[in-house]
């Protein structure tokens, strides 16, 4: 017997009902003992339901089971049409759903637009260079000039009213773009304050590198305070895969990277690499 489409927030069309009760049984499914879970591979044509049809279920399973989605989409325009129709499910269902979008640093990070080079720096430098300006404000460092260093949107983050943002968040369901707009207007950081909304969230909405970088991953599990085992992982555009993850194993050696290397080395004497050769010498030629 089909389930009652409690949450499906539109008629649902023959082959919509059928993409609804194939996500649903794999959901109901035991976990192969073998195996981390089940998985499924679905190929639709645009402007078919995925987005809705793969959503209601996963979040029927997590609001039952206590299970989270992490929707990982390709690019960030994608993230939009999950959000909006996380917003018609909560409206038809009338039920209090969180979901949030995320992306990165350089996207949602105040600072990057005083310093656009910073943009130029890898993913785990950005997030040093981030945790560095935070234990700065933590612990209100004084400056040379007498000034506090450190993150003033942070600053101002931990002086929020965290249960007033939550309701306007869960009441909202905001675009990545309307949280950034609103968090700029109130001077605080919209990147720290998806993280502390995370581990209330049912849906989690974010760009492929959360879940297929290593180190990310971590970091996301980390804030989102939950197990894989009890994750709903769904891959958008999935067919796009191949490529990314060949791009993302690809190495390579920004000037930032260079740049902070030889300020490192300088710091520390500027060790000699070989014969005369300082290491600062070769940090300048690379760049």
């Amino acid at each position: 017997m089909t389930k009652k489409l409690d949450l499906f927030p539109y008629k649902p069309r023959p082959h919509q009902q059928a993409i609804l009760d194939t996500v649903r049984g794999l959901l109901a499914s035991e976990p192969d003992k073998k195996g981390p879970g089940v998985h499924l591979v679905m190929e639709s044509p645009t402007g078919s339901g995925k987005t809705i049809c793969t959503l209601v279920p996963g979040l029927e399973s997590a609001l039952e089971k206590g299970h989270r989605i992490i929707y990982t989409t390709r690019t960030n325009s994608q993230q939009l049409q999950v959000l909006k129709e996380l917003r018609q499910i909560a409206k038809a269902s009338k039920k209090k759903i969180l979901g949030i979008g995320i992306q990165g640093r350089g996207n949602m990070c105040p600072l990057v637009k005083d310093h656009p080079e910073w943009l130029e720096g890898t993913p785990e430098e950005l997030s040093s260079l981030c945790g560095d300006l935070k234990k700065m404000t933590l612990t209100k460092s004084p400056s040379k000039k007498g000034k506090d260093l450190g993150c003033p949107y942070y600053q101002a983050l931990l002086a929020t009213d965290m249960d007033e943002t939550i309701r306007w968040v869960t009441t909202e369901l905001p675009t990545i773009e309307e949280l950034v707009k609103r968090c700029h207007g109130m001077g605080i950081c919209p990147y720290e304050l998806v993280k502390k909304l995370m581990p209330g969230a049912q849906v989690i909405v974010a760009p492929y590198i959360f879940v297929f970088h290593p180190h990310i991953r971590g970091k996301l599990f980390e804030w989102t305070k939950m197990e894989p085992k009890s994750t709903i992982l769904v891959v958008d555009e999935a067919h796009n895969l191949p490529e990314y993850l060949r791009e993302l194993q690809s190495v390579e050696l920004g000037q930032v990277s260079l740049r902070r290397a030889t300020a490192e080395a300088k710091e520390n004497g500027d060790p000699i690499l070989s014969g005369e050769v300082m290491s600062s010498d070769l940090m300048r030629i690379l760049e």
